[in-house]
Parts: structure tokens; C-alpha cells; sequence
């Protein structure tokens, strides 16, 4: 089961989890789909924050706290990328470190939709980071890679595996 990380600003959430913008289609597609996620009439979605082949990330705001969350819509179609989706909510969902996204719960909307619920995080990638700041000193590198293990550590004990780690998927908050 691949995970990835959250992150908010210069749009790299959407590069942490799909790579690049895809065409202007699947962000279309992924502002129509908006309408799948009736989760709970407390919660507002209120915007797209990235979008792919497989799924489309929402930010969406608990009205009566203003909590914020990021709730991962499945939109790719097919019994397998739905069970494979939903095994990945599921694992994920056992991983308690500060290291890994924590997922808040793995649903299916009234309307069949399978989404992921996790917090809003806000911060960047590493990938983000390293475009801003250049090298890294070797105590800040080491700190972010011990970190970094530590989190694939608890994930593999909980049988996930992540399949493409790089600094895209590295969030730093």
C-alpha cells in the first residue's frame, strides 16, 4: 500500500501526491466531483487542492470549530483500485507517528464515493524546500532522514509500503 504526505503552499500538495498538474480536464473533473463528497452537512468543502488519475484531494472546513480538513477522493474506477483503496484507508488509519499523515477515518459517502479523511496540514515539501533553500546543512539533512526513516519504520510495521519515496513526498511542517 503506497502513502504519501500532506502539504499546503506553492501547490506543492498536488505535486506530493499526483507529480505534476495533469491536463485542465481532470481539474475540471475534480471541481465537478466536489459535489460526490457529502460527508456531513457540518463540513464545507471548500476548494480543490489537487487533483490526478486516481484521486483528487479536497480542503474542506467543519463549520461549527473551523477545523480544516483534507479529505482524498477515489475517482479511478475498478474493483481493484477500489479495494486497493480502501486497504490503503485502512492501514494507514492503524499508523500512529508524528512522522506519517494520520488518517482521521476512510468512508463511503451516501452516495458510494470512497474517500480518505485527514487533517489539513500546513507547510511544504521537501522537494519545496530544497528549491528554495538549496543544499541543505548536513545536520538538517540527517534530522529530516531520521525523521523521515522513523515514519517508514512505523509504516512498514503496520505492512505499509511506501512505493515512491522522494522529496516530493516528504512534507515538512
Amino acid at each position: 500500500i503506497e502513502i504519501g504526505s500532506r502539504t499546503h503552499g506553492h501547490n506543492s500538495y498536488a505535486r506530493a501526491l499526483f507529480g505534476e498538474p495533469h491536463r485542465d480536464a481532470s481539474k475540471r473533473r475534480a471541481e465537478r466531483n466536489a459535489k460526490y463528497l457529502d460527508l456531513d452537512r457540518d463540513l464545507e468543502i471548500t476548494r480543490c487542492i489537487a487533483w490526478g488519475s486516481r484521486s483528487q484531494v479536497y480542503e474542506a472546513v467543519r463549520r461549527r470549530d473551523m477545523r480544516r480538513f483534507a479529505i482524498k477522493l477515489l475517482v479511478a474506477e475498478g474493483l481493484d483500485v477500489r479495494i486497493r483503496f480502501e486497504l490503503e484507508g485502512r492501514a494507514l488509519s492503524r499508523i500512529r507517528h508524528p512522522h506519517v499523515v494520520e488518517i482521521l477515518s476512510a468512508v463511503t459517502t451516501p452516495n458510494g464515493a470512497k474517500c480518505i479523511v485527514m487533517p489539513f496540514l500546513v507547510g511544504d515539501t521537501l522537494r519545496a524546500l530544497l528549491d528554495t533553500t538549496g543544499r541543505l546543512s548536513q545536520r538538517r539533512a540527517a534530522t529530516l532522514m531520521v525523521n523521515a526513516a522513523a515514519g517508514l519504520h512505523a509504516s512498514h510495521s503496520a505492512g505499509v509500503l511506501h512505493r515512491d519515496l522522494n522529496p516530493r513526498n516528504v512534507f515538512i511542517g
